[in-house]
């Protein structure tokens, strides 16, 4: 099999399973596909030979994915390839893209906030662009043609210990975002509808008006605190 240049053989792998495919449990999330298709460009690879790599028939998804890298770091820390909960998808970030970068990470938080889907993202995106409204207003515009409305609580957080970041930069999005679930889970066990997103020094808390409670009076003191030495727990297994 052709590899990239740059890419190692499993770095390869994990390209191929990842893009243009159907599988569930893809390796590599859009952004590290997007740091892969860098890589190997900055290697000599041209986008043609990216896009052969991986079965596609032109370079145009290629730049789809290097535009992600030009996103602010908070959206390609929420960037999956599916919408939902904490997670906004690799079609919508790309959308996200058309704003000014200014606005971005603001969006981003609206679309989660307001757990919008890809199709209402674009329809939001194009509001934005046509009317000059400020994105939050065209988010509004768009979730009011919905039959009921609920929006949820989403917190943002920082790792604390530089032992802690070092591990998890060692591991991929799903390996993180798997650890994640089970934090959550023991952490803040009456929290029901809770859900998360794990990057290597932040990590993102989506869930209702019961589980906002829970996680902000928490008797161990802050989340953030909560959640890093949950994470130090894991570590020392």
């Amino acid at each position: 099999m052709m590899i990239l240049q740059g890419l190692t053989p499993e770095e390869a792998k994990g390209l191929i399973l990842s893009v243009n495919t159907h599988h569930g449990h893809r390796p590599l999330g859009p952004i590290e596909v997007a740091r892969m298709f860098s890589k190997a460009i900055s290697h000599g690879a041209d986008r043609e030979q990216c896009a052969s790599f991986v079965h596609l028939k032109g370079q145009d998804m290629i730049s789809r994915f290097l535009r992600l890298l030009e996103l602010p770091p908070f959206v390609q820390h929420s960037t999956d390839w599916r919408q939902t909960g904490p997670r906004i998808s690799f079609t919508s970030a790309w959308k996200l893209s058309a704003l000014p970068n200014e606005e971005q990470e603001e969006a981003c938080l609206e679309i989660m906030a307001n757990q919008l889907g890809t199709k209402e993202v674009e329809q939001a995106v194009q509001l934005r662009q046509r009317s000059g409204r400020k994105f939050s207003d065209c988010v509004q515009e768009v979730v009011r043609m919905r039959p009921s409305i609920e929006k949820v609580h989403v917190i943002l957080g920082a790792i604390t210990d530089m032992k802690v970041k070092e591990w998890l930069s060692n591991q991929t999005q799903i390996q993180r975002d798997s650890l994640f679930e089970q934090v959550l889970a023991q952490a803040y066990e009456g929290a029901k509808k809770c859900s998360g997103r794990l990057g290597i020094d932040r990590f993102t808390i989506v869930t209702n008006d019961q589980g906002y409670s829970i996680v902000n009076t928490s008797s161990n003191g802050s989340f953030e605190n909560v959640i890093t030495q949950a994470l130090k727990k894991k570590k020392s297994y």
